[in-house]
């Protein structure tokens, strides 16, 4: 899926809150917004559909430099879980979602 987000209301679509933290933020320009999707979207193809948006700063942020993995150390969060970057492909985002997208943070104690 190279299309940015679905039309609004579209039959087969789903909406998703989506919300950065830390360099995402600041490379999408937003701390969030909402969206629809293909109902089928995958959450890789989420971040491709973002990454398209959102430019080159963002697409860094999330994808290796082959773009063809997510970044070691993003964290996806779809409804207070944490996703699998292995299974990223394959998972479809739900309808209502709430996703979160940021960074692991550098430092601890």
């Amino acid at each position: 899926m190279t299309d940015t987000a679905a039309a609004p209301g579209s039959i087969g679509s789903v909406r998703v809150k989506l919300r950065y933290f830390s360099s995402v933020g600041a490379a999408a320009g937003r701390n969030e917004e909402e969206i629809e999707l293909p109902r089928d979207c995958t959450v890789f193809e989420l971040m491709e559909t973002l990454s398209n948006k959102y430019g080159r700063a963002f697409r860094d942020e999330i994808f290796l430099r082959s773009e063809t993995a997510l970044r070691d150390d993003l964290i996806i969060s779809i409804d207070g879980v944490v996703a699998d970057h292995t299974r990223a492909k394959k998972s479809a985002v739900g309808s209502g979602a709430n996703i979160d997208l940021f960074t692991t943070f550098p430092g601890g104690g």
